[in-house]
Parts: structure tokens; C-alpha cells; sequence
């Protein structure tokens, strides 16, 4: 898991895309550099329309903007506001600004956490980190037509929350070339989670054997 500098790297710093281009009239290929915003810029872009904001601050009043993702400014008020609570904790004033709140709560507080702390923090930057990807590059999801090993469950969620006859989903992600990667197999009743394609390899296979078992009984 990346450090806790690097996970605030993520979010605050920009970073760096490099492109490969093939130029049809020569057939030659070339590589340009593609600068991206920090992580959290990104996320605050999917809440209002890149036009009405000038980088760092608004152009608009909030009440005027246009919403683009309510999703995307439930997530980002809910990260504003927790670093916020993290600069107040360490006695520092929050500015409202949650890339310059985390840079400077970083830098009063990287000399300092360690064991525990150390690791709920970067659990929770790691978090932010992944939750933003997944508005930026949303996963492909599929639901696993089957019980749930662990709890047996065949349904979930009710007419008010929303549901499915099966609990669990497999989420991954698809690079350039269509290779899956980043598998994650979730139940949403008893929350099991299977990380990884060895994980998840292992789930199906368990399932399969509980079909073919349930198929000899009939």
C-alpha cells in the first residue's frame, strides 16, 4: 500500500499521462505528455462544469452553479469536510479549500503519526483515492447470478433502497488493450469482500462446484 505523503501526493499534486499517438500521414508513432489535475480538483470538476470554475476557485456563485454529478458533490462535501475536521484536530484553520486543508495538515502531522494512526489514516486517504477513480473511471459491474457463499442470501435491499434477486457484484476496470484488471467482488448483505483476480478465480470456482452439487441433487 502507497504511504500516506504518497496518497496525499494523489489527491493534491498533479500527475503525469503519457500518450501514444501514431500520425496517420507519416505511420510514424510519437508520445506526448498529458498533465492531469490532483485527484481532487478532478472530483470537485464532476460537481460543476469546468467553465464556471477557474481552477482553485469559482467564477460563480454556488447557488447559480449547475450540478453535474450529484454523487460526485456528496463524495467531495463529505472529503472536504472530514480533512477539514482533520485540520481542526490538529489545531490548524481550515481554510474550505480541501487541497490546500490536506497539504497543510500533511505537513503539520507527517513527523508525528505512527502505528495506529498511521495506519487509519492512509486507510482512509487510500479510500478517497480509490472512490475518486472509481467517479473519474467508473468499473464495469456485473451481478453473480447466485447465492451468497458466505451467508446464503438470494436477495437484497427492498422497494424503498432498491435491490436485486442476487447480492453479489464484480466490479473491475478495463485498461486500453480490454484487460480487465482490478477485480473486487462484493456481497451487499454480509459486505464479504474477494479482492483480486485470484480472489475472485477462487469464488467462481466455488460457485460452479455448489451449482454442479445442486444440479446432481434434482
Amino acid at each position: 500500500m502507497k504511504t500516506i505523503s504518497e496518497l496525499v501526493g494523489d489527491l493534491t499534486l498533479p500527475s503525469f499521462e503519457y500518450v501514444f499517438q501514431r500520425v496517420e500521414e507519416t505511420g510514424e508513432s510519437r508520445t506526448s505528455t498529458v498533465e492531469l489535475p490532483p485527484l481532487l480538483l478532478q472530483l470537485r470538476d464532476r460537481v460543476w462544469p469546468s467553465g464556471q470554475s477557474d481552477g482553485r476557485g469559482s467564477k460563480s456563485m454556488p447557488s447559480t452553479r449547475s450540478l453535474v454529478d450529484d454523487t460526485a458533490l456528496y463524495d467531495y462535501a463529505r472529503i472536504a469536510a472530514q480533512i477539514g475536521d482533520w485540520c481542526r484536530m490538529a489545531r490548524l484553520v481550515a481554510t474550505r479549500d480541501a487541497i490546500a486543508d490536506l497539504r497543510a495538515w500533511h505537513d503539520h502531522t507527517k513527523a508525528v503519526l505512527a502505528g495506529d494512526t498511521e495506519v487509519f489514516y492512509r486507510k482512509q486517504l487510500a479510500g478517497w483515492v480509490g472512490l475518486i477513480r472509481d467517479h473519474l473511471q467508473p468499473p464495469e459491474r456485473v451481478t453473480i447470478e447466485h447465492p451468497c457463499p458466505a451467508c446464503g442470501t438470494t436477495g437484497w435491499g427492498d422497494q424503498i433502497t432498491g435491490g436485486d434477486r442476487w447480492p453479489i457484484e464484480l466490479r473491475y476496470w478495463v485498461d486500453e488493450s480490454q484487460h480487465p484488471h482490478g477485480e473486487v467482488a462484493r456481497c451487499r448483505v454480509c459486505g464479504l469482500v474477494w479482492r483480486g483476480r485470484a480472489a475472485v478465480e477462487e469464488l467462481g470456482e466455488e460457485l460452479n462446484e455448489k451449482r454442479l452439487l445442486e444440479g446432481s441433487t434434482k
